[in-house]
């Protein structure tokens, strides 16, 4: 069995969710985790270092010579830890991943990767440069669900995709915030593009032919500022953009929201030629969907429909875990499944939608 040894960057609230769902025994997780590979937490770095232990005490045990330390050097220096997390707040990442490939530390990094594609390639360049393993942090892209629908999609079941719709909103009572909260300070990257768009964004990449290896044909964007008086400088409470793919013939209709909740059976749907698959909510765990074929006929409304449930054990981000282990493993420096290369993609999208929107953010020294 690979044992893979990691270091844990920012004992959030991410991170204990990661590490929980990590630990998880295998047998009480849904089917589908790599038996070969084994998971051990080896060091924590915050810059309280008693968050530190508290996260290990908490999230790890105490048994098992985890170390706790103050600051994040002594984790890129622990010659135990294979390769690091970051769970840092967005404007963070960019700083902690370098600092982590410098030292020689392969590096699994929260979504959003980076806050612009600047940073993105610099990072991707370094890690190619230093012949280290880089990942964005797309879990739900390793669900044994949504690996199912992409092959239903890709083996013709619906047919040609012709749209997708793509959702996620999430109230989270701005009003009530303070000013320095991840969720609104522009000096975080806050708002909903960068904390909840990459979950909308993952199913045309994954779907639509050309999208994960070419940009869109064009980028149509609308930003609703949040509006608050206790900051002078408003991020995005709610953004939508369209996505045109020539080639394919094919449009996404995407969107994110910090101020209103998605519900529903809907969070996504697949428009095809032959049937439409729609996701229940939330778009990055689902844990059912729905496909209907259209009918033959005009007698009929549809010639065939079939939903699919399966429960999920813990967040779901083992899975994600488990193809780091693998890459580890067999050499590999990229996953096949999150290539550098759709990171970097995601992010030029991103930093088109943030300029038609006038969302400009904190400049990051490279």
């Amino acid at each position: 069995m690979f044992n893979v040894k990691w270091g844990i960057i920012g004992p959030g609230g991410i991170s204990s969710t990661f590490v929980d769902d990590l630990l998880l025994p295998s047998h009480q997780t849904h089917s589908g985790r790599d038996q070969t590979i084994k998971h051990s937490i080896v060091a924590v770095g915050s810059r309280d270092v008693l968050r530190a232990r508290k996260f290990v005490r908490d999230h790890v045990g105490t048994e098992g010579g985890c170390k706790s330390y103050a600051g994040y050097e002594g984790v890129f220096a622990d010659e135990n830890v294979d390769v690091v997390y970051i769970g840092t707040t967005h404007t963070h990442h960019y700083a902690a991943t370098k600092a982590a490939l410098l030292a020689g530390k392969h590096v699994l990094a929260e979504k959003p990767f980076t806050t612009t594609a600047r940073e993105a390639r610099a990072l991707i360049n370094l890690a190619r440069e230093k012949s280290l393993f880089l990942m964005e942090a797309v879990w739900t892209r390793f669900q044994p669900m949504v690996i199912e629908i992409e092959e239903l999609v890709r083996g013709g079941k619906i047919g040609d995709v012709r749209r997708i719709f793509a959702d996620l909103g999430w109230d989270a009572q701005i009003d009530g915030l303070s000013s320095t909260s991840r969720v609104i300070s522009p000096e975080l990257a806050g708002g909903a593009l960068l904390d909840l768009g990459p979950y909308p964004l993952l199913w045309p990449l994954l779907l639509i032919p050309e999208a994960s290896t070419s940009l869109p044909s064009s980028i149509s964007a609308s930003i609703q500022k949040t509006q608050l008086d206790s900051i002078a400088s408003q991020v995005d409470a709610q953004t939508s953009f369209v996505l045109n793919y020539d080639q394919s013939k094919a449009q996404a209709i995407l969107s994110c929201s910090i101020t209103s909740e998605t519900f529903g059976d809907s969070a996504v749907v697949i428009h095809g030629s032959k049937g439409t698959i729609s996701i229940q909510h939330p778009c990055f765990r689902p844990e059912s969907y729905t496909v209907k074929l259209f009918a033959e006929t005009e007698a009929e409304s549809t010639k065939e429909e079939e939903t699919v449930v399966t429960k999920i054990a813990g967040r779901g981000m083992y899975w994600m875990g488990d193809e780091v282990g693998r890459c580890l493993r067999d050499g590999k420096l990229e996953s096949e499944r999150m290539g550098l290369e759709v990171t970097l993609l995601q992010m030029e999208i991103f930093d088109e939608v943030r300029r038609q929107g006038g969302y400009e953010l904190p400049e990051i020294e490279l």
